[in-house]
């Protein structure tokens, strides 16, 4: 588990948000809580012994209390840009501008954070990347 420090980070798994009808790569977990930004990749090698096989959101609390949490891809292993989604059944925002707020934090470290956005259908933090002109049958 590592604690997200000012841009650009270090030594981190690069990866892709999911897009329509693809496979993410490199997801971490991230959640905000009084001691920062923990994040954790996904798929970490911790995760071969807990019964899911990947980590969760929980992991990172102890399932103790967070304002946010989500899901965290950065572009490089060296990178200053980064996705983030609020995609947690536990932490997740309640609404978009919750999720605009979570955006301006990460940029409040440094980094050019962009947001998956909200889908409205569901109304809750989307969960995949959708470029501009998608459109599926979700």
């Amino acid at each position: 588990m590592c604690s997200l420090e000012p841009a650009p980070a270090r030594g981190v798994a690069p990866g892709w948000p999911k897009g329509v009808g693809e496979q993410a790569t490199g997801t971490h977990l991230w959640i905000l809580d009084q001691s920062g930004i923990p994040y954790i990749l996904e798929m970490a090698a911790v995760a071969s012994t807990l019964n899911d096989r990947v980590v969760k959101h929980t992991n990172l609390t102890g399932g103790l209390p967070a304002w946010a949490g989500g899901e965290l891809w950065f572009a490089e292993s060296t990178t200053c840009s980064v996705w983030i989604s609020g995609a947690s059944g536990r932490y997740g925002p309640g609404t978009p501008e919750e999720l605009a707020d979570l955006v301006d934090v990460f940029r409040a470290f440094g980094y050019e954070a962009t947001s998956l956005g909200w889908d409205e259908q569901e109304n809750r933090p989307a969960r995949m990347y959708r470029a501009e002109g998608d459109d599926d049958d979700r």
